[in-house]
């Protein structure tokens, strides 16, 4: 006789206590008001009395994410959705606290639960590709874009969106139309006036039209400094520059500093980051873009009286962004003076980059072991136009190279034959300073000319990358790599392995070029000679560093990484000093 069993008691499914109308209406007007701390309160104590209720949960959710509390509104959303499995906006406020949060793959996996409950939803396929941009998988975000504009047509910020990751992608033509498209929708977004100006001044010839579109904004929106700014920069490279100091002033008594928040919602700490007009500043878009501090930049313009308490205030690390000795010698002195009163930790004090000129740099790495630092002579227009100039280049080899002081990526930068060609450079840049080098040629046995980049912070030497070109004249812009399999494979295993390259004696030659220089943050352009030496074009901190957006370059960004993370870790150093 078998053993009869009593079967497993079944809980009944709990019965959903409703709230009144009254008190959900009370809830949607608290909401309708802004009164966010009211509405906090009213809907924590609806969730301890009706927990299993969705409305309440909701309510505190949106709530607190209102009143910039992701973290707390994250537990409310939890709960919201597993009580309301197909609310598609309780996944999609869901996914918004992520992104604040920077737990950004479950900010996606959430933006994709909202469409597969929502297909048609042009807001979120928008909300989707912004996320991608930061990111930094513009082409994914393209894709997301068109499918939001599909759905609708006439959504002027998916038109925009979409141009920026044209624009990103190097569609600069499909980027300019669809800004165009959104001013047609909607002729006083100012947004994509600016994006239009932005990508159109990058062709000389146009900017006066790009221009006309920032102060045609402007007129929309006078207290916008970023707007401001954008125009500003035109005029400088127009070389319009008291236009552009008086631009820069009205925009920085709108808004003394630009900042870039922390992706934290607390920051860990703050930066404040010196630049300024017409000189040339280390590019840090990439280095402080998407950190766990906030950062504040300021342009140092001559004659105003900033409040230092005010800047200290924001720095817990200075960052001296001006970083060319020729073109800042002026303002580095100013800036010095500012660093020195604000008092914090101070990364490339201005003070150490007054010594790094070329002809400096090049006196200080000649007796460096391993190291080929071709001479260098800085010569004054007025010195040039003197009867006893060549004297101070006797002792130099032809070829020459010149090149005007200050100048950067190959502008007015020639090789040169013989002294009338020399001359003729000369005379065909009147008022410039020049420097003078002697050519060091750096041909591969293969005929190619290869400029590796590495990067000096934190005592360490970081691959950037190597250019691989059939002239002399090498930057990764002018190469063919875009199109070359083997250079770009070449490259990677640089990036891979730089010990393939450089010796470990190279390196430690690296490291004392580095401490020659006594910058916290520096770049290192060089080359191997036929002999093994390591020759240096420039050893700054002006060089470039950025990520890779298209696929053909992708496989560069781990070890770009690598960079940033090491900036970091130099600021929370410094910043814990």
């Amino acid at each position: 006789m078998s053993k009869k069993h009593n079967p497993i008691p079944v809980r009944p499914p709990q019965k959903v206590a409703p709230l009144s109308a009254t008190l959900m209406n009370q809830m949607v007007a608290l909401f309708n008001s802004g009164q966010w701390d009211t509405l906090v309160s009213m809907a924590t104590d609806v969730t301890k009395r009706h927990p299993q209720n969705a409305f309440g949960w909701k309510a505190l959710s949106k709530a607190l994410l209102m009143s910039g509390k992701p973290s707390d509104a994250l537990n409310g959303l939890t709960q919201l959705v597993k009580l309301a499995p197909n609310d598609a906006d309780a996944y999609s406020d869901l996914a918004h606290a992520c992104q604040i949060l920077g737990r950004l793959d479950e900010a996606e996996k959430n933006y994709l639960r909202v469409l597969k409950l929502n297909p048609r939803s042009a807001v979120m396929f928008d909300k989707l590709g912004a996320l991608y941009c930061e990111l930094g998988r513009f082409t994914d975000a393209y894709t997301q874009f068109r499918q939001a504009l599909e759905i609708d047509p006439q959504f002027v910020q998916a038109h925009v969106n979409l141009g920026f990751a044209e624009d990103t992608l190097g569609l600069y033509g499909e980027a300019e139309a669809s800004y165009r498209r959104a001013l047609e929708l909607n002729p006083n977004f100012t947004e994509t006036y600016k994006r239009l100006a932005d990508l159109i001044a990058r062709s000389s010839i146009r900017r006066n039209e790009a221009m006309a579109f920032l102060e045609k904004a402007i007129t929309l929106n006078p207290t916008d400094a970023n707007l401001l700014l954008s125009l500003g920069n035109i005029l400088m490279s127009e070389k319009r520059f008291d236009e552009c100091h008086e631009i820069f002033r009205r925009a920085q008594k709108i808004q003394p500093l630009i900042t870039w928040p922390s992706k934290k919602l607390k920051a860990d700490f703050s930066v404040l980051l010196l630049d300024a007009p017409e000189v040339g500043c280390t590019p840090v878009n990439y280095l402080v873009g998407r950190t766990m501090y906030d950062s504040h930049f300021l342009a140092l313009l001559s004659g105003e009286d900033y409040d230092i308490d005010f800047l200290r205030s924001k720095a817990d690390v200075v960052i001296n962004m001006i970083s060319d000795a020729d073109n800042g010698k002026e303002v580095l002195p100013f800036a010095r003076d500012i660093a020195d009163r604000i008092g914090r930790p101070t990364v490339n004090h201005p003070s150490r980059i007054i010594g790094t000129d070329r002809e400096t740099i090049a006196d200080l790495l000649s007796g460096v072991e391993l190291c080929r630092a071709p001479k260098t002579v800085r010569l004054s227009a007025e010195e040039m136009a003197g009867p006893d100039w060549q004297k101070l280049i006797a002792k130099f080899d032809l070829p020459l190279l010149i090149r005007c002081a200050g100048t950067h990526g190959g502008d007015d930068f020639e090789k040169v034959e013989d002294i009338a060609a020399l001359e003729s450079f000369v005379t065909s840049h009147p008022g410039s300073d020049f420097y003078v080098i002697e050519f060091a040629d750096y041909r591969s046995a293969d005929g190619y000319y290869r400029k590796y980049r590495l990067i000096c912070l934190n005592d360490e030497i970081l691959p950037y990358h190597l250019a691989i070109h059939d002239h002399w004249l090498v930057h990764h812009f002018r190469t063919d790599m875009a199109n070359q399999e083997w250079m770009r494979k070449e490259e990677e295993a640089f990036l891979k392995d730089p010990y393939s390259v450089f010796s470990k004696e190279h390196f430690n030659a690296m490291r004392d070029i580095a401490k020659a220089i006594g910058l916290d943050y520096c770049g290192i352009d060089c080359a191997l000679d036929p002999n093994g030496k390591i020759v240096v074009f420039e050893a700054n901190a002006t060089m470039r560093v950025h990520d890779e957006k298209i696929d053909t370059f992708a496989y560069k960004n781990p070890y770009i990484a690598k960079i940033k993370e090491a900036f970091d870790v130099m600021l929370m150093r410094k910043a814990a000093k």
